[in-house]
């Protein structure tokens, strides 16, 4: 009952999003640091079963900026080479922006493709998709990573003790002073309410006119770890005090947990309500919502990096052994693939890539890639206001797979602007359904569920899964939106145009 409350929390944030008029997040796999507003870390989509290096990308200097993936798939990250690069999803160079210092912050990624990333050089970026500068905003110190709010607004911390709130135009919108330095990256829930760490020992809420909710005090030491929201808006972080604490939405403590180490590390949620951080003594632990440990997990050296949770369940996170790790959700070791010393905390993109930096300068892609399909969607005409029950996909593949290759024993899946919608179980065919010689899997979506995550207009829907022996199948098919006309019900099968 928990992960569905969690799910509802997550869907209704997520149409609160779609309905804001100004920028916001873009619609990706992975748009900021720990991917969304809630800093869940938790991806809707597959990782790989077993490691293999797609492309790895040199840059100049050691990556401790955490990486973002656009719209159009374009991956973003900062380098203490002074430069903040976009590659291409095939790893090549797309093009890069110096700065006038070292570049630990992660990026953000709005809706119009507008990319922030802050420098040591005391500016906070508003990048083009292009490359060019829009804008750049000065703070006194270090800016750290930045978080976009569902008005649009800008949100980020500086080592000169402020949390900054800018326009999209780039204006100072306001801004609060804490006791310290702020390395923690700010979260937001579906009030508005702003939560973020500082070195002062506190963790703080403000309302979104920046007048103070409540603050926390942890003990002496500081907070670095961006706190984490769960679906009841308990708040989880940690602090350098060696304590993971949950508050309650009124700011006093639920319970804390010794984890006999010093937490850099931001937490990631589970679906299951599972807690996942990580521990400067290397140890990587699940913690359930009333604060008893799950399990233990060692790497062998200390983790600034912070977790990423698949559609599986599947942790996965850096330590400074060299490696990063897989780790299934009952703690047992999936896989571990050395990329060296890494602070950087993974991203998942849509094909299951887990892209992740180092500080040997190296960026890596990690996954089995994907394998065209041909997909067509029917009816390829849908109307909003029709109360069908489902949408038909067909999904051919060619050369060395064939239908019965795919996997169906994992979700097939149709997604649009980064929300998904998994395929039913029953009823599932396969024939030549159009007569080209060629098998198709014919598979059906619910259609309100879909209808949930789409809108009017010429759109492009990905139908993706896998195969059997370890890659996916990926491609799409254009379908025209509409919304006309007084409700109805259709009988599937009469047409591919949907009145």
């Amino acid at each position: 009952m928990k992960n569905l409350t969690f799910t509802i929390f997550i869907l209704l944030l997520s149409e609160l999003m779609l309905n804001q008029t100004f920028a916001q997040l873009a619609d990706s796999p992975w748009p900021k640091f720990h991917k969304d507003i809630l800093q869940t870390g938790y991806s809707q989509y597959y990782g790989p079963d077993t490691p293999e290096l797609k492309w790895s990308f040199e840059t100049g200097g050691c990556i401790i900026s955490s990486p973002a993936i656009g719209e159009d798939g374009t991956i973003y990250v900062g380098s203490n080479d002074n430069y903040f690069y976009a590659i291409n999803p095939d790893g090549t160079l797309k093009w890069n922006f110096e700065t006038g210092n070292e570049i630990w912050s992660s990026p953000a990624v709005d809706k119009s493709g507008v990319v922030y990333v802050g420098s040591w050089d005391t500016y906070l970026y508003a990048l083009n998709s292009d490359g060019t500068e829009k804008w750049k905003f000065k703070t006194g110190s270090a800016v750290f990573p930045p978080m976009i709010g569902i008005d649009g607004t800008i949100f980020v911390g500086s080592l000169d003790s402020y949390l900054y709130a800018i326009n999209p135009n780039g204006t100072e919108k306001w801004k609060f002073k804490t006791g310290s330095e702020i390395r923690s990256t700010a979260s937001m829930d579906a009030n508005g309410i702003i939560y973020f760490g500082s070195a002062d020992s506190y963790l703080y809420a403000l309302f979104p006119d920046s007048t103070l909710k409540w603050k926390f005090k942890t003990g002496i030491n500081n907070v670095y770890s961006s706190p984490t929201i769960g679906p009841d808006g308990e708040i989880y972080f940690g602090a350098t005090d060696h304590y993971f604490y949950a508050l309650n939405t009124n700011g006093t403590l639920k319970w804390k947990l010794n984890l006999g180490d010093q937490i850099i590390s931001s937490s990631a949620l589970s679906l299951n309500d599972s807690i996942y951080i990580g521990t400067w003594n290397g140890t990587i632990f699940s913690i359930d919502t009333l604060g008893t440990i799950e399990w233990s997990f060692d790497t062998g050296s200390y983790i600034n990096s912070s977790p990423s949770i698949d559609a599986y369940g599947a942790i996965y996170i850096c330590s400074w052994d060299g490696y990063i790790y897989a780790i299934n959700p009952d703690g047992t070791l999936k896989w571990k693939f050395n990329v060296g010393y890494s602070w950087s905390s993974p991203a998942i993109d849509i094909d299951g890539t887990i892209y992740i930096g180092s500080c040997n300068g190296k960026f890596f892609a990690l996954g089995y890639g994907s394998y065209p399909a041909t997909i067509d969607i029917s009816p390829n005409i849908l109307n909003l206001k029709s109360k069908g029950n489902y949408i038909t996909c067909y999904i051919e593949l060619e050369d060395e797979y064939d239908v019965y290759d795919i996997d169906q024993t994992k979700d097939i899946i149709l997604e649009y602007g980064g929300y998904t919608v998994i395929a039913e179980e029953t009823p599932r065919n396969i024939g030549d359904y159009d007569n080209d010689g060629i098998l198709d899997l014919m598979v059906k979506f619910d259609r309100q569920e879909v209808y949930g995550i789409i809108e009017t207009g010429d759109l492009e829907l990905t139908v993706m899964g896998s195969l059997i022996d370890g890659p996916y199948f990926l491609g799409t098919d254009s379908v025209l939106v509409k919304e006309v006309g007084k409700d109805h019900t259709n009988n599937d099968n009469a047409s591919s145009v949907e009145y």
